[in-house]
């Protein structure tokens, strides 16, 4: 067998040829610039860390965090940062934050689990007795006990300088205000049914904080004419002392434990009370005596039906 010699394609050699010399030319571009930043990137990680900011979460209104919410402190580092294990020390990592004359411990929300990174957060809940109306101050040494530290560069200050803070006057404290509770969610799923004299009214939960649900009935007038309460974990009614014949308008609202926030009223729903429908007249006795003993008959006879004795029949 003889082989025949093909020459190669000029244009395909000089294409894979190409090809070959800009890939190589990429190649040759990303090793500079990896090589480049190799050095500044660890002159970036033995960069000493210092403190960049500190921060602190608003109040849900207004610029006074009332009893119940939860005041929150960032600090944050020029560089990631690692404080392992110290939340979940004997003397824990905390920032000593002044209320009012008292110093009070934001504590890691993390526990003892390490937290890496340039944010670091302390939480603290105010309480009942906290009151500063003034605003929070936060000194230079506020950050207390646990340890902070990144790969060579031990030990890291944690002192927070020029972002210490005075009297901040957005983040006032009055622990003796309730915290004003979110709008409840509209009530749904609202079904009436006419009873006498009444109203049987059910409905479906409502999101949100809920402490009450209230049960309006309205005449076609619109005055009011029966309110009712339920607690917080019964969805039905019983909406009495109406009057039979007379259509009422009936809406369910969901109600907090503050006086002025409450929840939108649900779709009204339309009904009229009635009284119950006359009962059946009873049997009288005598039919039931009747049928007692044509049963028994059937029963001795075999279910046989007794038979008219001759000459009974057309007998006045």
């Amino acid at each position: 067998m003889t082989s025949t010699f093909v020459p190669p394609n000029r244009n395909a050699v000089g294409f894979f040829d190409v090809a070959l010399t800009r890939a190589l030319r990429a190649a040759a571009v990303l090793l500079a610039a990896a090589w480049a930043s190799a050095p500044s990137e660890a002159a970036a990680q033995s960069e000493p860390r210092s403190i960049n900011a500190v921060t602190i979460s608003s109040p849900a209104a207004g610029d006074t965090f009332k009893r119940g919410e939860t005041i929150t402190v960032t600090v944050n580092w020029n560089r990631d940062i690692n404080n392992q294990n110290s939340c979940g020390w004997a003397n824990p990592l905390r920032l000593e934050v002044q209320i009012g004359s008292t110093i009070r411990n934001f504590r890691c929300p993390t526990g003892g689990i390490a937290i890496y990174g340039r944010d670091h957060p302390f939480s603290y809940v105010v309480q009942a007795g906290d009151l500063d109306a003034d605003g929070i101050s936060i000194a230079a040494g506020a950050i207390v006990g646990g340890t902070w530290w990144a790969p060579g560069l031990n030990p890291i200050s944690t002192d927070l300088g020029a972002h210490a803070i005075t009297n901040s006057a957005n983040h006032k404290v009055d622990g003796t205000i309730e915290p004003v509770p979110a709008r409840p969610a509209e009530v749904t799923g609202v079904r009436v049914s006419p009873r006498d004299a009444a109203l049987r009214v059910s409905w479906s939960a409502a999101g949100g904080e809920v402490s009450q649900y209230r049960v309006d009935a309205a005449d076609t007038s619109g005055k009011l004419a029966r309110r009712v309460y339920t607690d917080a974990d019964v969805f039905e009614a019983l909406v009495d002392r109406l009057a039979n014949g007379v259509e009422y308008t009936v809406t369910v609202t969901a109600l907090t434990s503050h006086p002025d926030v409450e929840g939108p009223a649900s779709e009204p729903r339309t009904a009229t009370p009635g009284a119950p429908a006359a009962p059946v007249p009873a049997v009288p006795a005598v039919w039931l005596g009747v049928q007692a003993a044509l049963l028994l008959w059937c029963r001795r006879n075999r279910g046989r039906m007794p038979r008219p004795r001759a000459g009974a029949r057309g007998r006045a």
